[in-house]
């Protein structure tokens, strides 16, 4: 009995452990600048569309390497529901944490237009093709 009690505690303790330590590694993770983003990039996200779809997408363009652990940080935050459509600004230096945080900020990027005044229907249809 002593001794199925002694491995029963080991087992507690190396669980423990290993939880600590993956822990400990997530959030050094999400603290660490994104290492494929070197300059300015932009990134969509669709309407509608679920936070395994954007973590796949980021993947897919070298923007996060584990989808996985940013997936569940999102869910730990209760952030994974909270994602706003739009086109995003993503600089050098932003975190995983700080990818989260934006992506779900609705701080989508802005672009400007000018018409000329005095413009046609078909001028101004035409510059908006052209941006």
């Amino acid at each position: 009995m002593r001794r199925l009690l002694r491995v029963l505690v080991a087992l507690i303790v190396l669980g423990a452990l290993a939880a600590g330590g993956l822990a400990w590694w997530g959030n050094k993770w999400l603290q660490e600048p994104i290492a494929g983003l070197q300059e300015r990039t932009t990134f969509e996200v669709p309407r509608g569309v679920h936070m395994r779809a954007v973590a796949a997408a980021l993947h897919a363009r070298g923007l996060l390497d584990q989808p996985d652990v940013w997936i569940v940080w999102s869910r730990l935050m209760r952030r994974d529901s909270a994602l706003k459509a739009g086109e995003y600004e993503l600089q050098p230096g932003l975190t995983p944490k700080g990818l989260l945080a934006l992506l779900s900020s609705g701080q989508v990027l802005l672009h400007s237009i000018t018409f000329i005044e005095g413009s046609t229907f078909a001028d101004v249809r035409n510059a908006l093709v052209a941006n």
